[in-house]
């Protein structure tokens, strides 16, 4: 296999200098012979001229290109000497057609297209397309509308270079635009507005007014013996109503109506809708015959006029008459007209009755048989047929065929909601009513095999070592790797899968399967780092022994100064962060060294008494405060106050409140004349201040 692979790439490099023919004869029948492209920056096949590339969409972090090999040619892409993407892989000889895709490039890099096809060895050179695409300069267009209207879209817009966006302006109901200005010029009374080939920021204003008063003209024309109400020309708002009466004097009807001069039914009343044009109504009367007759008749076949019986009915004038219209079995009254007008029968009762008759009638009714509709879908790949909404006559049957596509079968066939089975036909008989129909196909059962393995040692993968999967299923396969291993690398069909497809949680999912597959994972050493503390005397840090830190890990150090001490300094790799407390590696990738130093902290302290007077009555309460100022950690100190009136024994008063500040305040009521003293006390704390009492305070006692 070698030789005759070393064969035909020496065949293909002297044929390439004869003509296409001589070329495709050559190797129009060859077969077996892949272009493959290794990560070392070498493809294996002959290079061709250069592919076409075009940019797609380029968004300031990433450009997409389409490109197009050659006929007969694969295409490669490469980042300096990695190959990142490309068609190669697939037979191609000359003769065949051209081949093309997509490729992403991200802001600032530089990639190469060749064209390649064939089978031999040799470094990427030759002809080729470079693609390096710069950074996209963005603008914003700021939109604003005044009261009465809007403009879309409504918020700032933002443009890339070169780029057109378009504003729609609508005013409300009644308003119209007033102006538009672009930058703080007017453009005009538009309603809509292109920026083209942005090139900069840029704002649009659009402001409204209330639309001028449109009118029209609605002209009556009433004949001798009846009038139209209103008269005369009438002037009408645009998308009004207006309504006229029209009415015959006595003993008189209306014989003809006529709107926009055409004949309307001769009604009593007419409206124009929504006026948005000039119009006319004209009305002609006639005189009343004492008696008048209505002649009625069935037009077609599917029911019969049941009262009155007969066909000619006399009616005195003024006077009223109901016509009853009974349908046959399965029919329904189509449409009912009065001298040639279609009037509307009572749906209660099938009837329509003449009221305060001052004419002679000529009605005719029709009769239609009723009709229902069958609603036939499918889900699947198969066919219904008919499909879709059928009309059908009442008592009419129709039948529906349901056919499944090649590689697929009827799972069911439901009607009226229910399942009826499996089915390649179904008829609905003497049809009464709405009905649906659904056809259901599923794929026929295929099998696919996806084939799972471990390249050298590290781990494993799961399911292994296959794993059968139904046509269209999906399957998920995880890479476990072992304690102090990673993933290096995933592989399905033979062709490398971005890291990005597996790194977030270690697996790769195969969906919607229609072929066999081979997956393989290679695993490698984490890389470890070594995180070495020290401290200096009077404090320590934690942990205190070197940390061995797996690659991108965080670890975090807290550093403790012994009592009276601060932490006088952190280093990190030689270098000062200051004297904090704690220090957290982030994201490790090499070896580091964190050291503390602390040193001793001095602290100063007073306590200053004050009374609230100098001297008090017998029986009256003196407000005595403490004021402990120092160093940081003063507010620890228990301060206590004590007392003493004359000769007695100092007492030491209980319940003394020490808010946060380090301030004693107690209320003490004196019942003994003579001198009081007064002192504070306090008992230190041990990592700072020394205990302390003060000289007393005297105050007199009257």
């Amino acid at each position: 296999m070698k030789k005759k692979a070393l064969f035909m790439a020496v065949l293909l490099a002297v044929v390439g200098l004869l003509a296409g023919v001589a070329a495709s004869d050559a190797f129009g029948n060859a077969g077996g012979y892949t272009i493959t492209c290794g990560m070392d920056g070498f493809c294996h096949g002959i290079q061709g001229p250069k592919p076409t590339v075009t940019l797609q969409e380029n968004n300031g972090m990433t450009a997409t290109y389409s490109v197009v090999a050659p006929n007969a040619f694969e295409w490669v892409v490469f980042n300096g000497n990695t190959r990142v993407g490309g068609s190669a892989g697939e037979d191609k000889f000359p003769g065949s057609t051209a081949t093309g895709g997509t490729f992403t490039v991200p802001v600032g890099a530089t990639y190469t297209i060749w064209a390649v096809y064939g089978v031999a060895d040799g470094a990427v050179s030759g002809a080729n397309t470079t693609v390096s695409p710069a950074g996209v300069t963005t603008y914003t267009i700021t939109p604003t509308a005044g009261p009465n209207g809007s403009i879309s879209p409504a918020t700032p817009q933002t443009v890339t270079s070169g780029s057109n966006v378009t504003f729609t302006i609508t005013p409300a109901a009644g308003y119209v635009v007033d102006d538009v200005l672009v930058n703080g010029a007017s453009v005009g009374a538009v309603t809509s507005y292109t920026f083209q080939n942005v090139t900069g920021n840029g704002t649009i204003s659009a402001t409204f007014k209330t639309a001028p008063l449109v009118t029209y003209t609605i002209t009556t024309t009433a004949g001798p013996n009846g009038t139209i109400t209103p008269a005369g020309p009438q002037t009408v708002a645009e998308h009004e109503d207006v309504t006229f009466a029209i009415t015959p004097s006595m003993n008189y009807y209306v014989e003809t109506l006529k709107v926009d001069g055409q004949f309307v039914a001769p009604t009593r009343s007419y409206t124009f809708k929504d006026v948005t044009a000039n119009h006319t109504i004209e009305a002609t009367f006639a005189a009343s015959p004492a008696v008048c007759t209505i002649t009625s008749s069935v037009e077609g076949t599917g029911g019969v006029i049941s009262s009155p019986p007969l066909a000619v009915w006399s009616v005195p004038r003024g006077g009223t008459i109901t016509y009853y219209f009974t349908p046959d079995p399965g029919y329904h009254v189509d449409e009912v007209t009065v001298n040639g007008w279609p009037v509307e029968v009572d749906p209660d009762d099938d009837s329509y009755t003449f009221a305060s008759v001052d004419r002679n009638n000529v009605l005719v009714a029709k009769f239609a048989r009723n009709t229902y509709t069958v609603e036939a879908s499918k889900t699947g790949n198969g066919t219904i047929t008919p499909a879709g909404a059928q009309t059908v006559l009442e008592g009419e049957d129709i039948t529906f065929t349901i056919t499944p596509d090649a590689g697929n079968s009827i799972s069911d066939v439901v009607v009226d909601g229910v399942s009826v089975g499996v089915k390649t036909s179904y008829t609905f008989t003497d049809v009464t009513e709405d009905h649906t129909i659904q056809a259901k196909f599923v794929a026929n059962a295929v099998n696919y095999t996806i084939t799972s393995s471990v390249t050298g040692t590290g781990g494993a993968i799961s399911p292994y070592p296959l794993w059968v999967v139904p046509r269209g299923g999906t399957i998920t396969f995880w890479f476990l790797p072992n304690t102090g291993y990673q993933v290096q690398s995933v592989t399905v069909d033979g062709a490398a899968v971005d890291a990005d497809e597996w790194a977030d949680d270690y697996s790769y999912s195969f969906w919607n399967v229609q072929a066999n597959h081979t997956i393989a994972v290679a695993f490698a050493p984490i890389p470890t780092y070594t995180i070495t503390p020290t401290a200096g005397a009077n404090g320590s840090i934690s942990p205190d022994t070197a940390q061995t830190v797996t690659e991108g890990d965080d670890v975090s150090f807290t550093i403790t100064p012994d009592a009276g001490y601060s932490v006088q300094d952190v280093k990190v790799d030689g270098t000062s962060v200051g004297a904090v407390t704690s220090y957290e590696f982030t994201d490790v990738s090499a070896n580091h060294t964190i050291a503390a130093t602390f040193a001793k902290v001095k602290v100063k302290c007073t306590l200053k008494l004050k009374a609230s007077a100098k001297q008090i009555k017998r029986n009256k309460a003196i407000k005595l405060t403490a004021t402990l100022k120092g160093s940081a950690g003063y507010q620890n100190a228990k301060v206590r106050l004590e007392v003493k009136v004359g000769k007695k024994a100092w007492k030491l008063l209980k319940n003394v409140k020490v808010n946060a500040k380090g301030v004693a305040t107690y209320k003490y009521k004196v019942k003994t004349k003579g001198t009081l003293k007064y002192r504070a006390k306090f008992a230190g704390n041990a990592a700072y201040l020394a205990a302390k009492t003060t000289p007393a305070l005297k105050l007199v006692v009257k």
